[in-house]
């Protein structure tokens, strides 16, 4: 009669603690989904500001190649504004060759040296539907003792930057695509920041 009782009794407390495991898992798994999801949602928060920044600092650098120009070449202003970064020669700036022509470009910073390069990698802009390979030119790189992203220096990250110049028809404004690819997943997702120069700075 005792055995009986104990053994009715172990099978309702087995029964119990099934339907409070069933219980515990029901409520947990919306809780894990909201999590992952959380944790996704930042990642991708994460890579859009840094998206966001680059783009930015893109055009940026773009601004600053038109104002050293500005500088050094003081006296021609009008004609070498839009003359390469590396073209230094006062007496033959304004030459056509010589000037930054229209295409997709990279930026070259050169880490540690004041000097930037551009260098012309394709006469059109990337497409929307751009497919990033780990051996693409566009693919930035993080150096982890300067934090600072670039084309030069450290490991492969997950951003494409492109700067895709063109011209107005008189060939006084230049207008620059600063472009940032990403991976979200699976999927491909950009930031485009745009901006226009001329020979003269902005008041």
């Amino acid at each position: 009669m005792e055995n009986k009782f104990l053994k009715s009794h172990s099978g309702e407390t087995l029964l119990e603690v099934m339907v409070a495991v069933s219980v515990l898992v029901l409520i947990m798994l919306p809780v894990g989904e909201l999590n992952i999801k959380a944790i996704r949602n930042n990642a991708f928060n994460r890579d859009h500001l840094v998206a966001e920044n680059l783009a930015v600092e893109g055009f940026e650098i773009m601004r600053g190649i038109r104002d050293t120009n500005l500088l050094r070449f003081s006296t021609k202003e009008e004609l070498c504004w839009n003359t390469k970064p590396d073209f230094k020669d006062m007496d033959k700036c304004g030459e056509p060759g010589n000037k930054i022509e229209p295409g997709s470009y990279i930026i070259k910073e050169n880490i540690g040296s004041p000097d930037v390069g551009l260098v012309l990698k394709a006469p059109d802009p990337l497409k929307d539907d751009f497919s990033p390979s780990d051996d693409s030119a566009y693919r930035l790189k993080l150096d982890s003792s300067t934090k600072i992203y670039s084309h030069d220096v450290g490991e492969p990250t997950n951003f494409y930057r492109e700067i895709y110049i063109e011209y107005s028809t008189s060939k006084k404004t230049m207008f620059i695509s600063s472009r940032v690819f990403f991976k979200n997943g699976a999927k491909i997702k950009k930031i485009t920041r745009i901006t226009a120069l001329t020979s003269k700075t902005e008041q």
